[in-house]
């Protein structure tokens, strides 16, 4: 972004959707997911994936020679792939596949671990302004199944929501901020300027809002401008203001509203109420900041208007605000002695069922060794874990 202008298992073939390339409509609506970032945990059998694997290796082998996208020759999908060589992925991932105007990142791995998805997909505004946040999904979805995995979870990474108002000046927005006429969580602001003119603001860093001349920023971009006119505006516009807001799987959780793709969109109403009734408002008089009634400032016409529209794309919140889930970081002496404190009352549970306590022991010696592999995959560690607890004297000596 520049600161001069913001903008934020199984083998059987299902071929996916035809391709949204070249939808046109003219059914504008007020705003929508405009990006959308999730981890994915695919599950394959060992033909797909060798299949899908070899595919993308010997596409990607030309794409390094190259040094440009290649298509991807042998999947089971009638449309347009390409591997993207010397890409930028998401953390753990091997190979950038391009579809449908979508980055999808695959790991080489064939089973995902608990706390590693195998696969990456983000996908962007244009993507989600022609085809909407549901049906893009649905797209997603079925191309996996149609290159023959299996889509076992999901977890939202990143979530970004705005309204696109056809029409508004985004001077009035800069007066509001210019005068102080705003409550926020947040305070971290940023003006964007071009040639001194301000062309905008971002708020926030763990939550991120920006408001924005919508109509400068695509001003030179035809591809842009038409998807705003059939998408958002519904004609030419002059004039015309997006409000944006991104939000990332912490807030998401703290929210309780993160987890898989379903419940994020269930939960559209709560967090778009969230954001625009309690995280940011614009008020119709300047806050009194060194008071203690910011609250009291009656919204401003303008912002009751973001609100609408916000209400008329993601629905009417019917639910309550919950309290932020705040989690704290465990230190070492507080797990030590939470663990002293489980393994007491275990042992003198056993004891008082008149269990075999060596028995128990050595069960939950291995017991914890496994749970130590999955975080520290190194087998080594089961047989030290165990000299260590049980010697080889076979707990001689130990009191019980």
């Amino acid at each position: 972004m520049h600161r001069s202008n913001p903008s934020a298992n199984n083998d059987q073939v299902q071929h996916p959707q035809t391709s949204i390339t070249g939808v046109t409509s003219s059914n504008a609506v007020t705003g929508g997911v405009d990006w959308l970032g999730v981890s994915c945990w695919i599950g394959w059998s060992a033909a797909a994936h060798e299949r899908f694997i070899s595919a993308v290796c010997a596409a990607l082998e030309k794409a390094e020679e190259s040094g440009e996208a290649e298509p991807v020759d042998g999947l089971p999908c009638d449309d347009l792939v390409a591997v993207v060589p010397y890409a930028a992925k998401a953390r753990g991932m091997k190979y950038q596949l391009q579809w449908q105007g979508m980055k999808l990142d695959f790991s080489a791995s064939r089973v995902p671990k608990e706390s590693s998805p195998n696969a990456s997909v983000n996908i962007p505004s244009t993507v989600l302004m022609v085809a909407g946040h549901q049906q893009a999904w649905e797209m997603v979805k079925q191309f996996i199944g149609a290159l023959g995995g299996e889509l076992i979870r999901t977890n939202v990474k990143r979530l970004d929501v705005c309204v696109d108002l056809a029409g508004v000046d985004i001077a009035p927005f800069i007066e509001a901020f210019n005068q102080g006429a705003y409550v926020c969580r947040a305070q971290d602001e940023t003006a964007y300027k071009t040639h001194k003119r301000v062309t905008g603001y971002e708020l926030g860093k763990r939550v991120r809002c920006r408001i924005y001349d919508k109509a400068f920023e695509v001003v030179q971009n035809e591809d842009k401008q038409q998807i705003m006119r059939e998408r958002r505006w519904g004609r030419d516009e002059v004039l015309a203001t997006r409000v944006e807001f991104q939000l990332r799987t912490e807030i998401l959780k703290e929210r309780d509203c993160g987890g898989t793709v379903e419940r994020v969109f269930e939960k559209l109403p709560l967090l778009c109420d969230w954001l625009t009734s309690k995280w940011l408002r614009l008020t119709d008089e300047a806050v009194d900041r060194k008071g203690k009634n910011q609250s009291k400032r009656s919204v401003s016409d303008l912002w009751q208007r973001v609100q609408d529209y916000f209400r008329e794309w993601a629905g009417k919140n019917l639910e309550s605000f919950v309290t932020p889930i705040k989690r704290c970081q465990a230190s070492g002496k507080m797990l030590k002695k939470q663990t002293a404190g489980c393994l007491a009352t275990l042992f003198v549970k056993q004891r008082s069922e008149g269990g075999d306590v060596r028995e128990w022991l050595i069960e939950w010696v291995d017991e914890l060794a496994a749970e130590i592999e999955k975080r520290e995959p190194d087998k080594r560690l089961r047989e030290s874990l165990s000299w260590a607890v049980c010697p080889a004297e076979d707990l001689e000596g130990v009191p019980f």
